[in-house]
């Protein structure tokens, strides 16, 4: 019986040469990269998670003026690695 794979999130802060050694390597024997998330909208990472058809989300600082809003966009964006 073979296992189902894990979801994965990276997380990106840059230039995104981990995530690239990860899909280069295809060392994720048991997971699978489903969503990339960067506290840098500059990121190159982001672009390179583009090239791959892979779900990427920017989480910037700023200030919580709406907690619900940002739980509802936080859960959106979790529910992506259920897909």
């Amino acid at each position: 019986m073979a296992k189902d794979k894990m979801n994965v999130a990276v997380l990106v802060s840059g230039g995104g040469t981990n995530l690239q050694a990860l899909l280069d390597s295809k060392i994720l024997k048991s997971g699978q990269i489903k969503l990339v998330i960067s506290n840098n909208a500059d990121a190159y990472a982001l672009k390179r998670a583009e090239n791959a058809d892979l779900p990427a989300v920017c989480v910037t600082k700023r200030p919580l003026q709406n907690k619900r809003k940002l739980r509802s966009e936080n859960a959106r964006n979790t529910a992506r690695l259920s897909n």
